[in-house]
């Protein structure tokens, strides 16, 4: 499975590649596995350097128009996980190797999963349906669906069937209220259909999806076997990690954006680069309010970090 290297970076903004969205910006454990806390490999490096610059050539904004764009959105998408989190992951070698486990785990289970689908099906899943996977843990463990407990028996036992049709309910909950418009995008530019429609479109029932679910999430849990833990967060945390450095553009993903983008921004992890936006009076949005339909700065300012 051949990938470009905008793929494995995720620089692009929509996955074209073989992979169907499987290794899209997962490079960037590439450069972190390559690294030490002193430094890190050329190619992460020069990307690192990148969006430091783009954060540094946003220009301050006057406080009247104190407005989140597309522009701020996707640059302070690309720093946090190009920059927090390589250096997160660099900082924390045994969580990388459990994430790179598990990556590997959905790597390979995926790509088998859909190896029968027919091309224009396969195509779907490179349209944010893995960081829809990763991304829906993480909201299941907010709303207190996926306990410790039920995480820990899925790792020890094997993953449920309750389990499974709760993470796949939870997908298409988000595939059928998802867009994919970006902030400040006009009306007749919108997207007008949503995800979901756009899968069953293509064929893809929701018996066929449900089966990769199960396959992806049976792959997924087995890859914690040798390093089970009674710690939620480091669960959480691993499945908001893979999300933003699966999603294609966060900002023009509800669920990621909601769940795991955000909330990593307003950690201590993403400390400097908030603080350096809000001296340009920048401020980054803590809810997508803009997928569904056009929104006013008014209402997108009501929900800022």
């Amino acid at each position: 499975m051949s990938c470009t290297s905008s793929c494995k970076s995720a620089v692009g903004t929509v996955c074209v590649c073989p992979c169907c969205g499987i290794n899209h910006g997962v490079g960037r454990l590439a450069w972190s596995h390559a690294s030490s806390v002193q430094t890190i490999c050329p190619d992460g490096k020069k990307a690192q350097a990148g969006a430091e610059a783009n954060v540094k050539n946003l220009k301050t904004i006057k406080i009247s128009r104190k407005v989140p764009t597309q522009r701020s959105n996707r640059v302070s998408q690309e720093h946090l996980r190009t920059i927090e989190v390589v250096d997160w992951l660099i900082a924390h070698p045994s969580e990388r190797a459990q994430i790179e486990a598990v990556n590997d785990a959905f790597q390979a289970s995926a790509e088998k999963a859909i190896a029968g689908l027919t091309e224009k099906q396969k195509i779907r899943f490179a349209d944010h349906f893995w960081c829809d996977f990763f991304a829906s843990l993480v909201q299941l463990i907010d709303k207190g669906q996926l306990t410790i407990n039920k995480v820990q028996q899925a790792v020890a036992e094997g993953v449920s069937n309750a389990l499974i049709t709760m993470v796949f309910d939870s997908i298409e909950k988000s595939r059928a209220s998802s867009y994919g418009n970006k902030p400040g995008t006009i009306n007749k530019n919108r997207n007008k259909t949503t995800r979901k429609v756009a899968d069953r479109q293509s064929g893809l029932t929701a018996a066929v999806l449900k089966v990769v679910v199960k396959d992806v999430l049976i792959s997924v849990f087995k890859a914690y076997s040798k390093s089970l833990t009674s710690n939620l967060a480091i669960y959480k945390k691993h499945f908001q990690i893979l999300a933003i450095l699966l999603c294609p553009n966060p900002q023009a993903h509800k669920l990621v954006w909601d769940t795991c983008l955000a909330p990593l921004l307003a950690e201590s992890i993403a400390n400097s680069l908030v603080q350096n936006l809000k001296s340009k009076n920048i401020r980054i949005p803590t809810v997508d309010v803009w997928d569904k339909q056009p929104v006013s700065a008014k209402a997108i300012l009501e929900y800022v970090l």
